[in-house]
């Protein structure tokens, strides 16, 4: 079963016999991934679908000792990386203050990103007194328009393609 990413799927067992019992396992294991829940003997919901609930999930009926197993293999549709949008702030940035600049990026597998910066000459590199606080933002520590103005770009890829947005500083 082939499902949307964060989207929300109910998987049914059911058994046409009486006097059975019902158990679900994910991967071999009663201990469900993160987003399952059991409703009711015979069902589970997954919410907000993510690569956590990919696998097999098993319904094992047990009527007086005889057991059948069901199995539902979940997988999740895949979706080509895509940066959505690049955004400084300040959106004004002032000489010698601090600038984050961030990249929102969708895409399953999650996208690794990728920053670049090609100042007015030309140039792409990344330039000196900038950090990652994490792969989504680049932080200019002390911001000059002479040393930072330029084009600065957020590069997402995945296994389906890569995206690119920039923003003019």
């Amino acid at each position: 079963m082939t499902i949307n990413r964060n989207s929300d799927t109910i998987l049914s067992c059911n058994s046409n016999e009486p006097g059975v019992t019902y158990t679900w396992l994910y991967q071999g294991s009663r201990l469900l991934p993160p987003g399952v829940h059991l409703i009711d003997a015979r069902h589970l919901a997954i919410l907000g679908a993510t690569s956590s609930n990919v696998g097999t999930f098993t319904c094992v009926i047990n009527k007086n000792g005889h057991e059948a197993a069901s199995k539902i293999n979940v997988t999740i549709v895949s979706d080509k990386a895509h940066v959505t949008s690049v955004v400084a702030s300040p959106n004004r940035p002032q000489a010698g203050h601090r600038v984050d600049i961030h990249c929102n990026v969708t895409g399953y597998p999650y996208p690794s990103i990728y920053w670049s910066y090609t100042d007015t000459m030309g140039t792409t590199y990344i330039p000196s007194s900038t950090s990652f606080p994490d792969p989504t933002t680049i932080r200019i520590n002390n911001f000059q328009p002479s040393l930072h103005g330029g084009t600065w770009s957020c590069i997402a890829k995945n296994s389906l393609g890569v995206d690119r947005l920039s923003i003019q500083m």
